[in-house]
Formats: C-alpha cells, structure tokens, sequence
C-alpha cells in the first residue's frame, strides 16, 4: 500500500514540476525494501536452495558421528516437496502474511521436508540418500550419490556403513501407496534397528493414521522376512504403538507436516510423541504452532541431543541482517514520517492509515529476519566429538590374570571414550575372554565369546574381521572346554571364511588351522590331525619363520601326532 500511495504521489509531484519530501520519503523507502528483498532471496530462495542441494551432492558424507543421516522412500519425495499455500486460510493468516508476520524463512512458504528437517538441524549437519533415477534438484536438505563404481543392486553396504557412522538416524514413517516402491526404506529401517543403540534412531510421522499403519504393518512384514528366525537371534522388530489423536481437533487448523516422531527406550520400547497444538495457548494456528516447539519439540530434542555421541554446538544468532534493516528504517523513517505528517495533501485518517501501515510492516520484516537468522544459524552447526584416545593395549605380561584385570579396565575405558559398539571396545572384550580362558576359566571364556557375538554380528556384519576371528576363538574355546570334536567341526566350516576374510597367509589363519589339527587329534583323529599339522607347517615356516612360537607350537604338534599315529597315512 506504502508504494502504490508513493508512486502515485511521485507521479503527481513530477506533473507539477517539483518533487516534496514526502515522495522523495516513499521512494526511497521502496528503493531500500527492493534492495533487501534481493539480499534475502539470495540468502533465501528457492535458487539458492537448489544451488545448496548441489554442492551437497558433490560433497558426498561428512564425517563419523557428525551428521544426521535422513532416510525416507523415493515415493515420498513427491509429498514432501508439496508446498501450502502461503497465505493459509483465513483473514487472520492474510493479514499476517501482508504484515509480514507469517513470511519468514522456515513459515509455509518452504517445502515440506524444508519445514520437517528444520527441528533436527540442531543436532547435526542433515543429509540424505540421493535418488539414483532422479535428475532434478530439489530444495530442502543436502543429498550425497552413493559412489559411481557401486552398482544400484548393491547399494546395501554403502548405505549401511552411512547408517553405523551417523550421528542420528530419522526416518520418514511413510511408504506411500505402494510398499513395493519403498521396499528399500523398509530395509533401512531392520537396519538401524541392528546396527545402532535406541537412541540414535527417530522416526518422523508426516502423515495421517492411515499413513502411519500402513508403515507399521509393511515395518513388521520386512522385519519379519529378513530375521525369520528373530526370537533366535534376540532380534526382534520394535512395536510401534497406534496413533494418538489430538486432544481439541477443532482447534487444530492448517496442521503442520511434523505431527510426531517415535523415539525408542531401551529393548527398543517404542513410545509415540504426538506434536499437538490444539493443547498450547495462542490466538492462531501460527502461534499456537510455535508454542508447540517451545514446549513440545525442543525439550524433546534436547533429550534426544544428550544421548547422542558428541556434542552440537550451535552459534549464537547472526543479527546483522537485523541491524542493517533498523539502520535503513531510522535513515528512512524520520524524513517519511515528517512529509507524511505536514504534508497538506493528505487527509487525517489517511496520515494515520499510511504510517500505521508502514509501522506494521517495518516490524514484521524485523520480525522475519530474527526467525530467519534464528533458523539460519542451524545450518552452521557443529559436532564436538571428544578426546576419542584411549589407552593402548601394550600386550600380555605372562600372568593371565593380570591381563585380565587390565583389559576389563580398558574394556571399561572403551565404552565410556568409543562406546560400547565401537570396533576397538569389541576387540578389547575379546581378549578379556581369551585372558579369562588362559586363567582356567573355558567355560566362562567360551560364554562371554558367544554372548559378544551376537553384539559383533548387529554392529559389524558377518564379514568383519573381528566377526570371523570370534568366531574361530568361540570354537577353540569350547574345544578347551570338553568338546573337541564340536570346535573341529565349526573351524572347518569356518576355515574358507577365515582364507576370504582375512587371507591365507594371515597370521590369525594359520594359528586357526594350527588349532584344528589339534582338536582333530584330540577328538580320536591322530592321522588326521598329523596331516593337518603336515600342511600348515610348511605354510608357518614361509610366513612366520622357524623361530616364531606358532612355528615352533605346530612342529612339536606334528611330532606328537605323527608318533600318536603311528606312521599310518602320513604325508611327507
């Protein structure tokens, strides 16, 4: 309203010949409102979106622990992208979007995923899994390709590996209309639930009821078809609980695209937090909106925030933007204020109408810059991880039990520095077992080896070296412990994972091989075990030399067996 008035008393000022302060005040007041509206779409728009989610492509993944890895179906993109419309429904909202009260960066002009994803920047850098088919850059949080030389069909252990480094894991409780299409989501889902601890994974519910069950029934079926045998394993699938409603519907309005997240408890106890408005105290939906983040979703988030691994550090607010525009308003505003007053072509009530107008709408900009400078310092948040030195393993001192003391210590020290699901804090309980079973106790070594194996599969896979290297130890140990023919039994079966994963010439393979040329012995198989001994010895004295105690521990097994054989079907 300011501009049109002032272009029409500009235009009649220059039929007279002779330009008054008052249109002089109205021109540069639209003057400064255009040249902050290109700062702020520069900052702000859709374009500088698009040109953010680019370089986040080519980025690819920050580092371990840093980030919050966004996970949702490929289906769901089309939803999420929707946008409401800007001025809402209502007079009220109207009004405010003309004042600019409703217009600032994260209000409903952003797409919804802009508007979900904004709560959970404070704990991290978000990014997400790029489309593979997609070609179009779409505004909202940072996506990374997965690498070019890994095909689509074995996207699995790069976005597995991407799940066990992240920081928090959020999903979008959503499938879509047909589960086949997001049957990958699903999958990441079983995936997080196994490879991390509760509290670093978060489901975000962005739709309806009938959305969110048809989710939890499809969630159930993947987990189901993946751990067939769950109860075995001790995996089982979280139970998502129903869908709350909201406790005074009417006073909902415009609902916000976040309408609640599940968070999960120890033993993956599921407890849905509905986002509900209609509880808090506001004269519009807007208000009672954020009310509900200042009440509901931020001690949430700072809850969630505590459990996690790190420390965000969020910078304090950037009011630069803020300062500039009161400079330009008391540069601006005293000489309109003053045409405006004395001017004597205008009327009483049309003074008042113009300055009150002018009033609304400098402080609704103000407004929207402090939500925007609010909203903009999320994106420079950093993570603090701690001192994640520990103390070094400096190897064993002769007496089991010593060494056993030191490595529950540092078992200890682990968990507190690396947490409990960190390679080296598994590698250290692996030799507190071996160290247990050294001391005399085999059986308890062999149960603390197979209790730490199932941690081991959940955190690091079957493939992992420290995986196969506990394996072989359980079967040694149970040998020691009264069955030598069930530890020859699994080492056999072990053994060409053992070559695949480690190598042949591994150190950790040949000691294995070693072992199972006893424990045939041991079990009644004297020619057997001397022709295993017959074999990896010449392997031993290649790679280790004849002077190594693995060396020399597999001549004089060769020797005893061969004896104990008595030259039946020896090899030479």
């Amino acid at each position: 309203m300011a501009v049109v008035v002032g272009l029409d008393r500009f235009a009649r000022d220059m039929q007279l010949g002779s330009v008054s302060i008052l249109s002089f005040g109205y021109l540069v007041l639209w003057l400064t409102g255009a040249a902050s509206s290109v700062v702020m779409a520069r900052k702000f728009s859709a374009l500088a979106l698009l040109a953010a989610a680019h370089k986040g492509r080519l980025r690819g993944l920050p580092y371990d622990h840093t980030y919050v890895l966004y996970l949702r179906s490929f289906t769901e993109d089309h939803r999420l992208f929707a946008v409401d419309r800007v001025w809402g429904r209502g007079l009220g909202p109207v009004l405010g979007y003309l004042a600019g009260l409703t217009a600032g960066y994260n209000e409903a002009g952003n797409v919804w995923e802009e508007r979900v994803i904004q709560y959970f920047r404070r704990l991290g850098h978000v990014v997400g899994v790029a489309d593979p088919d997609s070609t179009q850059l779409n505004p909202g949080v940072y996506r990374f390709r997965l690498p070019e030389d890994v095909p689509r069909q074995e996207w699995h252990p790069a976005v597995s590996e991407a799940i066990r480094n992240a920081r928090l894991v959020i999903i979008v409780a959503g499938i879509g209309g047909d589960g086949e299409t997001a049957a990958g989501t699903l999958w990441e889902y079983t995936e997080a639930v196994r490879l991390l601890p509760p509290s670093r994974v978060l489901l975000l519910v962005c739709g309806g009821q009938e959305d969110y069950d048809r989710f939890r029934e499809e969630a159930q079926t993947a987990f189901t078809d993946r751990y067939g045998n769950a109860a075995k394993r001790a995996l089982t699938a979280p139970a998502l609980p129903d869908y709350p409603f909201l406790e005074r519907p009417r006073r909902q309005g415009r609902p916000h695209p976040l309408r609640g997240v599940i968070r999960f408890g120890p033993g993956w106890t599921a407890q849905f937090v509905r986002f509900d408005p209609t509880t808090q105290r506001g004269l519009t939906p807007s208000s009672r909106w954020r009310a509900t983040v200042r009440h509901q979703i931020e001690p949430l988030l700072a809850e969630v925030e505590s459990q996690l691994p790190g420390e965000a550090v969020i910078p304090k607010k950037d009011y630069r933007l803020r300062v500039l525009a009161v400079l330009a308003a008391g540069a601006v505003c005293p000489p309109f204020s003053y045409g405006v007053v004395h001017s004597s072509r205008m009327l009483f009530g049309e003074k008042a109408v113009v300055l009150a107008m002018v009033g609304v709408q400098l402080l609704g900009g103000l407004y929207s810059m402090t939500v925007s400078a609010d909203t903009q310092r999320y994106f420079k948040v950093t993570v603090r991880l701690p001192d994640r030195r520990t103390t070094p393993w400096r190897g064993e001192t002769g007496d089991p039990a010593d060494d056993a003391g030191t490595l529950a210590r540092l078992v200890e020290e682990r968990s507190r520095v690396l947490g409990t699901d960190h390679p080296e804090t598994l590698d250290a309980r692996r030799l507190l077992a071996t160290f247990q079973g050294r001391a005399g106790d085999p059986i308890g070594a062999a149960d603390a080896l197979a209790e730490l194996l199932f941690e081991m599969l959940r955190a690091l896979g079957h493939e992992h070296r420290l995986t196969v290297v506990t394996l072989g130890d359980l079967a040694q140990w149970r040998g020691i412990a009264g069955d030598p023919a069930g530890a020859a039994n699994s080492l056999t079966q072990l053994l060409p994972r053992l070559v695949r994963v480690l190598g042949a010439d591994h150190p950790d393979t040949l000691a294995f091989r070693s072992n199972l040329a006893m424990f045939r012995g041991t079990a009644g198989d004297p020619v057997g075990a001397a022709d295993a001994y017959a074999e990896v010895l010449p392997d031993m004295l290649r790679v280790l030399g004849p002077d190594h105690p693995a060396t020399v521990l597999t001549r004089n097994g060769l020797a005893l067996w061969r004896d104990r054989a008595g030259g039946r079907g020896l090899t030479t």
